[in-house]
């Protein structure tokens, strides 16, 4: 299985793997995560938990082997999932601890 995120949120995710705190704090928020997204504080480094988070959530984007480009342009990514829908709990729980 596959899934094809919005373009917006493949750059989002692109950006936090970055470092970018703002793009790093929507995706926390977005698969709901929202302690650890509390986590972020711009003009510090990431925390080993918030690393390990970031990464998670957005393994694979920007990647030549775990994203495909399908017949009509779509980019899929091989690794992740649809974000839950809003008022749900997440699909996955994770701490992200040592």
């Amino acid at each position: 299985m596959s899934y094809a995120p919005s373009p917006e949120l493949r750059e989002c995710c692109i950006a936090a793997q970055a470092g970018d705190h703002d793009a790093a704090k929507q995706v926390l928020k977005l698969y709901r995560y929202v302690r650890i997204a509390k986590e972020v504080k711009k003009g510090k480094p990431f925390s080993n938990r918030v690393r390990r988070a970031v990464d998670c959530l957005t393994a694979g984007y920007g990647s030549e082997t775990w994203e495909i480009i399908n017949e009509d342009g779509k980019i899929e990514n091989l690794l992740q999932w649809p974000p839950p829908p809003p008022g749900t709990p997440p699909r996955l729980v994770h701490r992200f601890d040592d």
